[in-house]
């Protein structure tokens, strides 16, 4: 049998409480350091298999990423001009999104401006969520991106 407490008011309570983090809000905390110019430190950050393949995805790309434990402490080495230029000679780099729509959907957009040839790619379930609103507006602004599949979907280059 379960035990019952009553609790009566007693007033107002002073606590502190700890919120979990936002997948959603990490990722985008993420790539707003990794654009930012200096270090950023990210706490309070979710770790999550998104977030994950974010912080990934953006050591990939020459963006720096340290951390003790990822939930308590992520430092983000951000800037442009401290990106590594990378595959110059025209090879793809290659970035796994996983199934993750942010990473994928936002990295598509920034990746569009960087310098180099980019191939995103994920599960196999990235690759019927439709994106071709943002391929067309991105393309609008000069974005060169092919699809390597079906027509506005991923994995693309």
């Amino acid at each position: 049998m379960t035990d019952r407490l009553m609790i009566s008011g007693a007033g107002p309570v002073e606590a502190d409480v700890t919120v979990p983090g936002s997948k959603s809000l990490t990722n985008r905390a993420l790539l707003a350091a990794a654009l930012a110019e200096g270090n950023s430190i990210l706490t309070g950050a979710l770790e999550s298999e998104d977030t994950q393949i974010m912080a990934e995805a953006l050591a990939r790309i020459g963006f720096g990423l340290t951390s003790s434990t990822f939930s308590e402490r992520i430092v983000v080495h951000g800037g442009l001009s401290r990106r590594t230029v990378a595959n110059v000679d025209r090879t793809p780099l290659r970035i796994y999104v996983g199934n993750s729509g942010i990473t994928a959907r936002f990295l598509t957009a920034v990746l569009s401006f960087l310098p180099g040839v980019w191939e995103l790619y994920g599960k196999e379930r990235m690759y019927s969520r439709p994106i071709g609103d943002l391929l067309a507006a991105l393309r609008s602004l000069g974005a060169e991106i092919d699809t390597l599949g079906a027509p506005n979907s991923f994995p693309l280059r």
